[in-house]
């Protein structure tokens, strides 16, 4: 089976847990970030995985544009839904999957999952750190990447490409 990872990512979790879930998985996969280059055929792929990261309760715009400009054709793909992102409340969080994609992808997919964080204030601008310190409450660098949400949402996707 032939897979296609799409991603947004800005300081690099979204990024880093997609390679996770690339090596995770069988077959051919490839990996894109959508903020540096588009796919060009993603009809050749049978399962397509769309991930990204939340910033102030939205997924990035790259990620979200392009899920709405391919929505027809990522309606007929095994597909999968992934958000990187922390909160201390579980029921934003799951407001924040629930609203990343478009309504019918949300519906069509068959795996979507909240795969942690991560904090790297040494990669962030200042009105980004200055806004994630208020916010999070965090004061130094972090990972709450979630391995076993990875492994689970790996597994669950291997099931549709059997």
């Amino acid at each position: 089976m032939k897979s296609i990872i799409i991603y947004s990512t800005k300081y690099g979790c979204t990024e880093k847990v997609a390679g996770m879930i690339k090596d995770k998985i069988d077959g051919e996969v490839h990996l894109f970030n959508i903020s540096k280059e588009k796919p060009n055929n993603i009809d050749y792929y049978d399962n397509i995985i769309l991930g990204g990261s939340i910033y102030v309760g939205k997924i990035r715009k790259d990620i979200r544009k392009y899920a709405e400009e391919n929505i027809d054709l990522l309606l007929t793909k095994n597909l999968g839904l992934f958000i990187c992102a922390g909160h201390v409340d579980q029921g934003a969080l799951k407001q924040e999957l629930d609203t990343a994609f478009p309504e019918e992808l949300n519906n069509h997919a068959t795996v979507k999952e909240i795969l942690g964080s991560e904090v790297n204030f040494s990669k962030m601008k200042f009105l980004d750190k200055a806004i994630m310190k208020k916010v999070s409450g965090y004061t130094e660098d972090t990972s709450n990447i979630d391995k076993k949400d990875i492994e689970k949402f790996v597994n669950k996707f291997k099931k549709l490409s059997i």
